[in-house]
């Protein structure tokens, strides 16, 4: 299922340990990386090709970054019962017309 960041906004698959975009886990909303992180992983390492800034999907391969990323302190994306409540708040069908 696709969410909403609580952070930054970007969609993103619901399962991902962390915002591809801005690197906060989607269960805690705790920044898993870093600002000086995110500026140097702008580009896939396999490709070379910029990820892109709304969803963080190369490209080039198709790959997500963060998305390697082992599982949060908070047990997100782990535990099956975080990722439903993350589906149910941020879920993109939760959400109503316009916003």
């Amino acid at each position: 299922m696709l969410i909403t960041c609580g952070g930054c906004e970007a969609v993103h698959e619901s399962t991902l340990p962390a915002c591809p975009a801005c690197g906060r886990c989607p269960c805690c909303g705790e920044r898993r990386v870093s600002k000086r992180e995110l500026a140097e992983q702008v580009d896939c390492p396999t490709c070379d090709v910029p990820y892109c800034s709304g969803c963080g999907r190369c490209h080039g391969c198709n790959a997500v970054r963060f998305s390697r990323m082992e599982a949060h302190s908070c047990g997100f994306p782990d535990d099956p019962e975080q990722v439903r409540r993350v589906e149910e708040a941020f879920g993109l069908k939760t959400r109503g017309a316009g916003g």
